[in-house]
């Protein structure tokens, strides 16, 4: 009868055990993808933000030169 519950117990925390890794693994997925759309979305607005400032430029120095 102890062996059984000893059984159980080990078994339960295996489970536990894998579940904590699964959800650390989903966090960390979510992190990931949370991180690369900010990248991408702040290198879009950098780019913007260059090409606008070199359009500027570009009209300038075209019309006044």
């Amino acid at each position: 009868m102890q062996r059984l519950q000893l059984v159980e117990v080990i078994l339960l925390t295996l489970h536990l055990l894998v579940k904590a890794i699964t959800d650390l693994f989903q966090l960390l997925f979510q992190l990931g993808d949370l991180l690369f759309t900010f990248l991408v979305k702040s290198f879009s607005q950098f780019a913007n933000l260059c090409l606008k400032l070199f359009d500027g430029i570009f009209y300038l120095v075209s019309s006044h030169g």
